[in-house]
Order: structure tokens, then sequence, then C-alpha cells
């Protein structure tokens, strides 16, 4: 306390009586009642006293400034870094983005969340094939006096594997509506007719067969016609189970088809010799077609088509008379009946005589 009464006496030495500091300067004293109080050691002492006590006290209460803490959270791409590409990793999923938590001084924090310099890495390197835990994640670019704090610190249950590339032939499961018996499907075929697959060595050994599944239940057929459908590929295991995760397919979509035909032969017919031929007759049948499209259980069907037995008397005043066709159960045509033209000339000879020509 003595010294600082001290420092103040000084101080007011050099204020309230200013000869001192002019006599630094080689000034005439200016005022000889400023020597008679201020060479009073009590009234110096006194006003030191003062002087001191009102520095200390503000000294005390005067407000300090502190460094504000301040916290963010950033959201940043989770990268990762691998031995060599002919390695990959699975298991446990990584997540792609990673929270940090960024805390300290709030303009440092500000000024770094701006720079945009953070970067977090999940570092795979040197991890033989197999599975790994506590695989640490990587925040760099932090400047000193910023804690960075991740939301996830380490992952576990990683799977390093070989990668490696197969060719897979792409089996189709259709489900097709109904044809009538007019129409028949073709094979289901699909272009490419194999794919080719890489991933890890384990998913690649898991996969049983490539399925494409064509489904064209809501189709309405009516006509010929090549229905196509450009279709995912789904790899599965024994089980049936889907295996889509972790796979890269060097083509995924294939094109597959199925052509709608009609179901027909061409069938030759011939009528039947009519009934009731007048006596000494000779006579001739001509029709207006000679051969039919049929379609449906052709194995019902002979090697002709045979119309319905005919009368003599149905011919009308011009010969002509319209017959049916007979068919098979299960055997269709969009050609009903024939029609026939029958000529005849009398005959010397007392029995009839029948022509059989089939035009």
């Amino acid at each position: 306390m003595e010294k600082v009464i001290n420092f103040f006496k000084n101080i007011l030495l050099a204020i309230v009586y200013p000869n001192r500091l002019l006599t630094l300067f080689r000034v005439k004293n200016l005022d000889q009642n400023s020597n008679r109080i201020l060479g009073n050691d009590t009234v110096l002492r006194s006003l030191a006293f003062i002087g001191a006590v009102v520095f200390v006290i503000g000294n005390r209460y005067t407000p300090r400034t502190t460094p504000t803490t301040h916290s963010e959270t950033v959201t940043l791409s989770l990268t990762r870094t691998i031995d060599a590409e002919n390695y990959t990793y699975f298991g446990s999923p990584i997540p792609s983005t990673i929270d940090i938590i960024l805390s300290g001084d709030r303009t440092a924090v500000e000024l770094f969340v701006a720079s945009n310099e953070l970067a977090a890495n999940l570092n795979l390197q040197g991890l033989e094939p197999g599975n790994h835990n506590g695989v640490v994640v990587d925040i760099t670019g932090v400047p000193p006096g910023i804690n960075a704090t991740p939301s996830i610190g380490i992952i576990n249950n990683i799977i390093i594997d070989v990668v490696v590339t197969e060719s897979f032939r792409v089996m189709p499961t259709e489900r097709l509506p109904g044809l009538s018996s007019r129409f028949m499907y073709g094979a289901v075929t699909v272009y490419p007719e194999y794919v080719t697959i890489t991933g890890p060595q384990r998913l690649i050994n898991d996969i049983n067969e490539v399925q494409v599944f064509f489904d064209i239940l809501g189709e309405q057929i009516d006509a010929p016609r090549i229905i196509e459908r450009d279709l995912l590929v789904v790899p599965q295991n024994v089980t049936g189970i889907s295996i889509t995760s972790g796979l890269y397919f060097h083509q995924q979509i294939v094109q597959v088809r199925v052509a709608v035909y009609e179901n027909m032969q061409t069938m030759p017919i011939r009528y039947q010799n009519p009934t009731n031929i007048p006596t000494g007759y000779r006579v001739e049948v001509t029709m207006n077609i000679t051969e039919i499209d049929v379609w449906g259980d052709f194995n019902r069907l002979s090697n002709v088509i045979t119309l319905q037995r005919f009368s003599f008397d149905d011919l009308d005043e011009d010969g002509r008379v319209t017959v049916p066709i007979i068919l098979p159960p299960g055997v269709y045509s969009e050609t009903h009946e024939v029609e026939l033209i029958v000529t005849y000339e009398e005959i010397a000879e007392a029995s009839s005589i029948f022509d059989i020509e089939q035009n």
C-alpha cells in the first residue's frame, strides 16, 4: 500500500506542483503558493491516498471482457479411403454424411465454418479382407482453439472384401394373360441374354440366379403382335431373396419380349357326294373356296376338312347350295359354310353318273 501511495504522490507532485516538471524543461517557477502547498508532506500523502483508493475501486469493479464460447453443428460428406480398386467394403451401413459439433470463440468458429475447410474421412487403408470394428472417423482441417466432436466417432462391423466381376444369364419369369385358341405365344426372349455384375466376392458368390419379372397380365391381346418391356434384372440367392445392395451392374436394364402368333393352319376342304341324284344325269360340283384357316386343337384334325352332305333337292333354280363346314370339337374357323355350284346333264345310260371333280 505504501508503494501505491508513493506512486500517486509522485504523480500529484508532477501535476499540482508543476515546478518540478517545468524544471526538467528548464522553465522558471510559475507559482510560489504551489510550492508551499505541495511542500507539506501531510497534504501530499492525503491526496495520494485518495487517488490510490479511487484507482483500486475503479480497477476492481470495471467490467472485464472475456471470450464468448460458441457451438455450431455442421454436416459433412463422409468420404472413404481404401487401399486399391480391387478391395471394397460392406456390412453395417456406413453413413454418407456426418454431423460435426464445433465449439470455441464465436468469431473464430463462425469464420472457420465459412471457410469450408473441415473434412471427415473414414480411413480403411491397411485393412485386410475380413470383419473390422472400431474404425475411427478422421476429422481434418480443425485450427487451434476450436474443438471438433463428430456425432459418430467410430464405426463397427465393416467387412473388407475382394472385388470380383462375373457374368450371369438372365432368367425370365413371366406372367402372361390367357389367349383364345386362335393365338399362341412364342418363346420369351431377353436381350442381352447375359449381364455383368461387379461386387464383393462373398456377395457375388451368393448369387444363385439373375431374374427379370415379365408381367403382362393386363394386356389385351386380340391380334398378332410383339410385346416388349424394358425391365430391371434382380439377382437372387438360393432362397429367392433379392441381392441389390453393394453390387454394381454394368447393365441393369434388359429388354424382354414375347411374340403373339395366330395359331392357325390352312386346310383343304372337300364336299361329300350329294344324295337323291336323279337317274340318268351326270353331276359336276364346284366350290367357291377350296381351303380355310382353322385354329385350336390340331390333334383332332385329319388331312382335310369335310363339308356336310347335301341333297340334290337342296339346289336352287341356279343349281347353287350353301353347305355347312364340319369341324371337330376344339377346332375353330371364321369360315362356317361353303357355296357349291352344281351342274348336271342327262346321259344315255340308264344309271346315273356322278363326276367327282374337286375344283
